[in-house]
């Protein structure tokens, strides 16, 4: 379902898939998916009665993630709305160094009345392994018997752990410049990072970390 919304509005729908929680804890011989902060984003959502669920730019609370049924009418009204800044992102990888360098810039369209923060996330596409009743729903997502994970977190590459730094300028017409430079490890959690793979995603959040 996520993947259908991203490709109803290409331009307009980013997917973080995080794996949390007790149906991502892997067994013997599979992927371990989990990332410190995507635990530290599962237990502030809240997930809504079961998994998969899924939050539409943290607008719901206390419970941002909600069953996935609600995704479409939860996305069509945040598609409607205008955002008081503006996001560009430009990134490159060195191969050699395997260091991955971020420049983000920030304009703010409209005044916000409090702090913001800035989240810069890197997610990895083509990993192989199980998923609980793929066979069933998503079918043509296999290659033989192992399901292909995309858009999966890796890392959050902004100081703050899972929910980014503060941005502190946030009057109408301010600009902040922003530059990271990430070493890329070969694998995480024994899962090979492909730089080809990658995707960084970038969003500003409210102050208490809510409300993208």
């Amino acid at each position: 379902r996520a993947n259908v919304l991203k490709d109803n509005n290409p331009d307009n729908v980013l997917l973080v898939n995080i794996h949390a929680g007790g149906y991502a804890t892997p067994r013997a011989g599979q992927p371990d998916l989990r990332t410190t902060e995507g635990n530290a984003i599962n237990s502030v959502a809240n997930p809504a009665g079961s998994y998969p669920a899924g939050s539409i730019n943290r607008t719901k609370t206390p419970q941002w993630a909600e069953n996935r049924g609600l995704w479409n009418a939860s996305a069509n009204t945040i598609l409607s709305q205008s955002s008081p800044v503006n996001l560009y992102v430009k990134s490159f990888f060195d191969r050699t160094t395997r260091e991955l360098t971020t420049e983000v810039e920030v304009y703010y369209t409209d005044s916000v009345s409090s702090n913001n923060k800035l989240t810069v996330m890197l997610t990895q596409d083509g990993i192989l392994g199980p998923q609980s009743g793929g066979t069933q729903y998503y079918p043509e997502n296999f290659i033989g018997d192992q399901y292909i994970h995309n858009h999966v977190l890796r890392d959050v590459i902004t100081p703050g752990d899972a929910w980014g730094e503060t941005i502190t300028e946030t009057n109408k017409g301010n600009y902040t410049y922003k530059k990271y430079v990430t070493s890329i490890p070969e694998s995480i959690q024994n899962i090979p990072v492909i730089f080809y793979n990658l995707d960084v995603v970038a969003f500003i959040s409210g102050s208490d970390n809510i409300n993208i």
